[in-house]
């Protein structure tokens, strides 16, 4: 299954609906042709409720189904890792809602929990591709080289992002050729992510992250 990003509008009003569960028709009139739009009250009810019961106990890596109550529409749901940012649980989570002509839409985007729910997530700014590439290379080497419980630091050459990571075991009880990792990024503003991810050598013998 494919998820595919959708334009910043589009996922600020459907994580608007999905989130807050007000599906006015005025939130909608640029969606006229989408699946989302085509949802009705009992519609959003449902998947309302698969989500927040996705969020709080499917583990990582399950894909939820959800169909609607007259069986014209299926959905997926799937939670893609956890984290913490800024002390509160968060879920990076991937969506698709589709009708039975084949018509579908995708989208993805990080909730976190509040006292009054799961809400999008205040994270750390997004990382250029010249930090994801240093950083990305930095954790190999780390991965490669480094014994468990060392904790290494990285900073962006050209920003103020800055990262720890540490390896914490290669135990055979996690799984062979894997290695456990706390990761904690730290933007420029100071908003932090940190979160703990196993990392698996693939047949090429290049890490690669494993949901667990």
């Amino acid at each position: 299954m494919k998820f595919l990003h959708k334009i910043v509008q589009f996922v600020i009003v459907s994580t608007s609906m999905l989130l807050s569960w007000q599906a006015g028709a005025q939130q909608l009139d640029f969606l006229r042709e989408s699946v989302l739009s085509s949802l009705d009250e009992r519609d959003v009810t449902s998947l309302r409720a698969q989500i927040r019961e996705a969020l709080d106990q499917a583990p990582d890596a399950e894909v939820i189904d959800w169909n609607s109550p007259d069986g014209n529409k299926a959905g997926k749901i799937l939670v893609r890792f956890s984290y913490e940012t800024n002390d509160r649980l968060c879920r990076r989570s991937l969506f698709q809602v589709s009708e039975t002509n084949g018509r579908r839409e995708n989208f993805r985007f990080d909730l976190c929990q509040t006292d009054s729910g799961w809400e999008i997530a205040e994270t750390p700014g997004i990382l250029s591709q010249r930090d994801r590439d240093q950083l990305r290379a930095f954790v190999v080497d780390v991965l490669d080289n480094q014994e468990d419980g060392l904790p290494l630091s990285w900073s962006g050459r050209r920003s103020r992002n800055n990262a720890v990571v540490v390896p914490l075991t290669t135990d055979s009880d996690v799984a062979e050729n894997c290695r456990l990792t706390a990761i904690t990024l730290i933007d420029q503003q100071g908003q932090s992510l940190n979160g703990q991810y196993l990392f698996c050598k693939n047949a090429q013998g290049e890490w690669e992250y494993s949901p667990r």
